[in-house]
């Protein structure tokens, strides 16, 4: 290779990808053509890049089981680039993660060739993600993206573009098949407010199922104070709604790790005060 520098291409309009092509031919030894090119073009975006003279470097990053790679390399074959890139079997992390899962959604971890592997049938997956769930792991969704027909105008056997379409996690199931009917299950969301002042960094904390939140919240809680700040409304308050100092988080994870849930019992320990919110037309904390 009498110049090794490839310049990389991964544009949707095949036109531009093209014209900055024929702008530096000159100076490169080859073109690297990426995923979402070639999702975009196919075999034909392959070959009008490869009319300006240059090597071409498919870096589409197969990485499935051994048939499905060697299936899709023939595919491309056709297109006789100078270099590829496959990564065997998913890589290494893969192989751990088959390893890691066939016990705990209790099936037969199998081999193809050297190659730890496992899996599950379609039509029953929520089952085994629901195990995985339960232990505490997180699980990618890969799913197609495109229809099949819309591949073969790209060539008879081009590859059906796949991503990850989710990401399910223990604090973000929301399928009732994945839940526990007896236990509360409970959905967090962080949001990180700065106090005017200087004062630093809060925790603003509020339910999801609180029906009318204030659009002045975060401005209303985040007061003056190096205390916590509890919302109050019709005479009551409510420590489920309120912003905590940055330093008081160690108190707070030491306190849920022990099992307290008696939120009002945590900010005595360091110091409360509530501001009031008006009830009329309709009680914004009603539900708390």
């Amino acid at each position: 290779m009498s110049n090794p520098i490839y310049l990389a291409v991964d544009l949707p309009d095949l036109a531009r990808a093209t014209a900055l092509v024929q702008q530096v031919r000159r100076h490169i030894g080859g073109v690297k053509l990426g995923l979402e090119f070639f999702c975009a073009h196919g075999h034909h975006g392959v070959h009008e890049i490869a009319k300006i003279g240059l090597p071409i470097f498919l870096d589409l990053k197969l990485h499935d089981i051994p048939n499905t790679v060697a299936a899709a390399m023939q595919a491309i074959h056709v297109l006789e680039p100078a270099i590829v890139t496959i990564h065997a079997a998913g890589g290494r992390a893969m192989m751990e993660d088959a390893k890691a899962a066939a016990p705990i959604m209790n099936v037969a971890l199998t081999k193809r060739g050297e190659t730890p592997m496992c899996g599950v049938p379609f039509h029953a997956a929520e089952t085994y993600l629901a195990r995985l769930i339960r232990k505490g792991f997180s699980v990618a969704i890969c799913e197609q993206t495109e229809d099949p027909a819309e591949a073969k105008k790209r060539g008879a056997k081009s590859v059906v573009a796949r991503d990850i379409v989710r990401v399910v996690t223990p604090g973000t199931v929301t399928e009732e098949a994945l839940l526990s009917p007896r236990a509360a299950n409970y959905l967090a969301g962080l949001a990180w407010a700065r106090a005017s002042g200087g004062l630093g960094a809060r925790l603003v904390t509020v339910p999801i199922d609180c029906p009318h939140i204030p659009f002045d919240l975060v401005r209303k809680l985040t007061l003056q104070t190096d205390e916590v700040v509890f919302a109050s409304s019709a005479g009551r308050h409510h420590p489920v709604v309120g912003s905590w100092p940055a330093s008081a988080l160690e108190v707070l994870l030491d306190a849920f790790h022990r099992g307290e849930r008696k939120i009002d019992r945590l900010a005595e320990q360091i110091g409360w005060t509530a501001v009031d919110w008006a009830t009329d037309p309709k009680d914004p904390f009603y539900n708390v």
